[in-house]
Order: structure tokens, then C-alpha cells, then sequence
């Protein structure tokens, strides 16, 4: 038996526009534009002359700019940056990885861990540690589930527990400009028995968002494969008789995902994850 677990879920980003903008970009939901711009049907333009106050001194635009920026609320600019990923398999009651190279303080640290037992006793390192979503399927023996975290310290090293001696893998994916208050959007999860991985839609209220989806299929020697739309992050064959597999998608839209489908080289059951929240990321294992 084969069992495969998908999650999606939304990233929040962080509200923020570089200033160092260029004009012509479509202006936020809300109707905002980098700074020392304004929008115009839905356009961020260069103010036009005539819509300066005339006689003012030469730097009173920057001064107005800077004013009004600091009581207009941020907007999102940019879906989150994929930073990288570092991962660790284990045959053992704990898995110990550290953080991506290049990280910074106040990246987001998504945690996907998995493993050949059904049950779903995985212990995250610390309290700093959110639990997102978790799936187990006891007819196949597998489980997996997605913590987030920021990160305090970029060279930081972190142990997952494990219910007894499993085979186990634990990544760790960071991503930078997610919002510090809402990073997660939406979670939902199903089981599937198909020939191919099949990751729920989730749904974005936000637009410049970043889905990604994850998957763990179970007892197999093959391949995940790529999703067709999305970056491959990976595509992992654990020791003990399992793959993971992670890709990424900007969505420059807010409204659903839909579905994204993965074609494993050696097919099966699959748990389906699918979460948001301010802005987008898909998990399937």
C-alpha cells in the first residue's frame, strides 16, 4: 500500500513596497503605490507636474511623501522569496537540521516533517514552533505535519522527536517578506487513492501571494515528478521506502488556487493537506 499526504496553504507577506519601484506596476487592492507615486486606474504613475502644490520648495514632495507614509498603512509589493532549504534523514527517535544558508532574522522557517508510522507523536523542537496542519493514514503507515516558526537565529540547529527508531526526513524551508502577524492564510486536507497526487485548492484573499505544495508518498522507490505551472523545490527518496517532494508558485491574484497535480513514477494512496492564510503557500504529502 502507498500513501501520499499534500498540504497548501497561504503565506502572509510582509506590507511593504520598495520605494525604488518602477512606474506602470498595477497598483495593491487597496489602491496604494510605492512611495512618490500614486495610482491612476489602477496604475502607479509619477504624480503630474500641475498636481504639485505650486511654490513649494523643491523637497516639500519628499516631505509629503514621507508624511503620508507614515500613517498610510503597508501594502504588499511581492510575493514571499524563497530563500532555500536544508533537510536531514534519519533512521532514529530524533532528527536534528538546521536553517537554510542565507537566512536572516525574520525569515520564515516552513518545518515538513514525515515518517513510516501512522501515528502522529511528532515532537517539534521548542515552543517557538506553530503547529499548521498534520495527516496520518494508519492503513498505509505514514504520517506527516508542517510546523512554522520565524527565525531568531540564523545558525540555529533543531531536534524533531520521533514516536520510537523511524524512518524519518525533516526539511526546513525558508522564505522571506512573510507578514509577521499572519504568515498562514488557509489549511484544508484529504486523503486520496489515485494514480496521481492531487493537492487541494486553497483559497487567497491577497493578491502577490506564494503557494506551495508538499507531498509524502509512502512505500514507494520512484519519483514524484514536477507540477506543471510550479518550480521544483525537490523531489527526495528517504532511506526506509519513501519520497518527498516540495514545489512553489507566485500568485499575483487573490481568489482560489485550484488544484495543483503531481505524476508520481510509482502511484498510490495519498492524504491530501491544503492551508491559507495572507498569503499563499500549498503543502501536499
Amino acid at each position: 500500500m502507498r500513501a501520499t499526504l499534500h498540504v497548501a496553504f497561504v503565506l502572509g507577506l510582509a506590507g511593504c513596497f520598495d520605494p525604488r519601484a518602477a512606474t506602470g506596476v498595477p497598483c495593491a487592492v487597496t489602491g496604494e503605490c510605492p512611495s512618490g507615486q500614486v495610482c491612476e486606474a489602477m496604475v502607479c504613475q509619477v504624480p503630474r507636474v500641475d498636481a504639485l502644490v505650486v511654490g513649494d520648495a523643491p523637497g516639500d514632495a519628499a516631505m509629503v511623501d514621507a508624511a503620508r507614509d507614515a500613517t498610510t498603512p503597508d501594502a504588499v509589493a511581492s510575493a514571499p522569496q524563497f530563500v532555500g532549504l536544508k533537510s536531514t534523514d534519519g533512521m532514529t527517535m530524533s532528527t536534528t537540521v538546521g536553517t537554510p544558508s542565507g537566512v536572516a532574522v525574520g525569515d520564515l522557517l516552513i518545518a515538513f516533517a514525515s515518517h513510516d508510522v501512522e501515528t502522529l507523536t511528532i515532537t517539534p523542537p521548542d515552543a517557538g514552533w506553530a503547529k499548521v496542519i498534520e495527516l496520518a493514514n494508519p492503513a498505509t503507515r505514514s504520517a506527516a505535519v508542517i510546523y512554522v516558526r520565524f527565525v531568531d537565529d540564523p545558525q540555529a540547529q533543531y531536534t524533531w522527536g520521533f514516536p520510537g527508531v523511524t524512518s524519518n526526513t525533516v526539511y526546513h524551508l525558508a522564505y522571506r517578506g512573510v507578514s509577521p502577524t499572519t504568515p498562514i492564510v488557509d489549511a484544508a486536507s484529504s486523503m486520496v487513492s489515485n494514480a496521481n497526487l492531487v493537492a487541494p485548492s486553497v483559497s487567497t484573499t491577497l493578491a502577490n501571494t506564494q503557494l506551495v505544495v508538499l507531498f509524502s508518498l509512502d512505500q514507494s522507490m520512484g519519483t514524484i515528478g514536477p507540477i506543471a505551472g510550479m518550480r521544483e523545490l525537490f523531489d527526495h527518496f528517504v532511506v526506509g521506502g519513501f519520497v518527498v517532494g516540495g514545489s512553489d508558485e507566485p500568485r499575483p491574484l487573490p481568489g482560489p488556487t485550484g488544484t495543483r497535480t503531481a505524476v508520481p513514477s510509482d502511484p498510490g494512496r495519498a492524504l491530501c493537506f491544503a492551508l491559507a492564510r495572507r498569503t499563499a503557500v500549498s503543502f501536499g504529502t
